[in-house]
């Protein structure tokens, strides 16, 4: 999680730092995906009792992505 909080504080800064357009666009596709899937599974990781709800939720919200970003 430390890597992806990185990676979007670099894409929201990145008029401070000297990007190439394909190294912008990866932080931007890991901030898109970190903030509409991954979040949402990181805060509800500790709930132990709705584990297996929430992995199989993960899943199909992964396979619901796939065709917002196929790299991903």
């Amino acid at each position: 999680m430390a890597k992806a909080i990185y990676a979007i504080k670099i894409w929201m800064f990145a008029k401070q730092f000297k990007l190439t357009k394909a190294e912008d666009n990866a932080l931007r596709d890991v901030a898109i995906f970190v903030s509409s899937l991954y979040v949402k599974a990181w805060f509800q990781a500790p709930l132990s009792t709705s584990a297996s709800a929430t992995d199989l939720q993960f899943l199909k919200d992964l396979s619901k992505y796939k065709s917002v970003n196929e790299k991903v």
